[in-house]
């Protein structure tokens, strides 16, 4: 389930706490510890681990783990990526689990794009509230080259 997108402009994760200005009402979850992918280790473009078939003018792809410390009493997570610029996220969804892979075969980053992503996870409460926001990580993406296929 997404939820509205409109919280999110112009600034990423602008507009958390209730209209008020006030943290909403329920069960207040603590924010989880971003784990991977760090800012530090850009994200391998035409990778042959992704498991995807090769393109000649795609490449493998590429693959982003997502990983944070589970919330105790978090029923499922809300998710959010988002590139500079940017007027949506890219990514806005609901996990079970305090991790993600985004898949996305046959497809890259090109060089303009590769820098100022971001992304952020709140853990969401068995009465559907989202506690409090981890802090926003940023990640980027290797150049891409692509070689003959093996």
């Amino acid at each position: 389930m997404a939820l509205p997108r409109l919280a999110l402009l112009p600034v990423f994760l602008s507009g958390l706490a209730c209209a008020d200005g006030s943290a909403p009402s329920g069960t207040v979850l603590e924010a989880p510890a971003l784990q991977t992918p760090r800012t530090e280790v850009p994200i391998r473009q035409n990778d042959p681990a992704t498991g995807c078939s090769f393109s000649p003018t795609h490449g493998y792809g590429f693959q982003v783990a997502f990983t944070w410390t589970a919330v105790p009493e978090a029923v499922h997570y809300h998710l959010l990526l988002h590139h500079l610029g940017s007027a949506f996220p890219v990514l806005d969804i609901q996990v079970e689990d305090p991790s993600y892979l985004l898949l996305q075969c046959n497809a890259y980053v090109i060089d303009a794009n590769r820098f100022d992503w971001k992304w952020a996870v709140a853990g969401v409460s068995a009465d559907d509230e989202e506690g409090a926001w981890a802090e926003q990580r940023t990640y980027e993406f290797e150049p891409i080259t692509l070689p003959p296929e093996p």
